[in-house]
């Protein structure tokens, strides 16, 4: 089956909420159902297009062809290009942050929890991390702080409990949080990730390898 245009998946999702509908559910309830799709419609296109031509570039019309749409459409939904940004920077990061909580929370060690994390973002895909490269390289920033804040402290749990545990030398935690992150997002600015999974972790597997151990030799 070839790759669905965005008026196809929501042609299924309208589908979709007419089979929810027999359900007897309540209209405010497809009705929110189908505005989540449309906005992740939406957010999807824009981030395509940060990928492609960055942020300067981008407008609600050219974010309306891509997506299948109307401008007015892509209006409805979100007011400005800061706000559409925003929430596709929110997008991200939540799922980038979904699966830290279990890994600080489990039994591995602060070195395999890192391991772990960089497997999940890999997951996550490389493209996740060029759109918010390609948001937080200009002059639109980090529209949630608080999203990011989150990120970096809970990134900063795993470098305290190393410190506290003896397996990394002392060290401010969420000053590391903040050079492991930014240095994620430089390696995917620089173009060093491939599209291949199998290329994405190898790459993050080197990354934490130098990071933690660095490259001297105990001799040098």
């Amino acid at each position: 089956m070839g790759t669905l245009s965005p008026r196809d998946r929501f042609g299924m999702a309208v589908t979709a909420s007419k089979s929810i509908e027999n359900k007897r559910p309540s209209a405010r309830l497809r009705c929110l159902y189908l505005r989540k799709i449309m906005k992740a419609t939406i957010c999807e296109a824009a981030a395509s297009l940060l990928i492609d031509d960055g942020f300067e570039a981008l407008n609600m019309g050219r974010v309306a062809e891509a997506a299948e749409v109307g401008k007015g459409t892509v209006y409805r939904y979100f007011t400005s290009k800061v706000e559409l940004v925003a929430s596709v920077q929110a997008q991200i990061v939540r799922a980038l942050n979904a699966p830290i909580e279990a890994i600080v929370a489990s039994s591995l060690l602060p070195e395999e929890k890192l391991a772990s994390l960089l497997e999940a973002w890999c997951s996550e895909s490389a493209k996740s991390l060029r759109v918010l490269v390609a948001t937080c390289a200009s002059n639109s920033g980090w529209r949630d702080q608080d999203d990011y804040s989150c990120l970096i402290a809970q990134v900063a749990s795993i470098f305290a409990e190393g410190i506290k545990r003896g397996c990394f030398r002392p060290a401010e935690p969420t000053t590391l949080a903040k050079v492991f992150v930014g240095a994620v997002l430089g390696m995917a600015a620089g173009g060093l990730f491939s599209k291949n999974y199998d290329d994405l972790r190898s790459t993050l597997s080197a990354f934490l390898d130098v990071f933690l151990h660095g490259i001297e030799t105990q001799e040098a």
